[in-house]
């Protein structure tokens, strides 16, 4: 996924309705999310991460048919 493709994930998920994600942190607002860190040190893109909806407010960051049985994965779920 590049920058540019994250900034248009995240441009939608607020299209959406939704300002903030739920992290392990607890809520974070959209605008200042890094999942693990990605695009938060200006790296133009980060090969491991895709971020596919999965639910009206869950994305998944690896599409759900790539996942490996017992393989860890991420489901973010978005918030008003």
């Amino acid at each position: 996924m590049t920058q540019n493709d994250f900034r248009l994930f995240c441009s939608e998920a607020t299209a959406r309705g939704f300002n903030h994600v739920l992290t392990a942190a607890g809520a974070v607002p959209v605008a200042l999310w890094h999942p693990y860190g990605c695009f938060a040190d200006g790296q133009p893109e980060h090969k491991h991460l895709q971020l596919n909806w999965t639910a009206i407010n869950q994305a998944a960051d690896t599409p759900p048919e790539q996942v490996k049985p017992g393989t860890p994965y991420g489901i973010w779920t978005f918030l008003p």
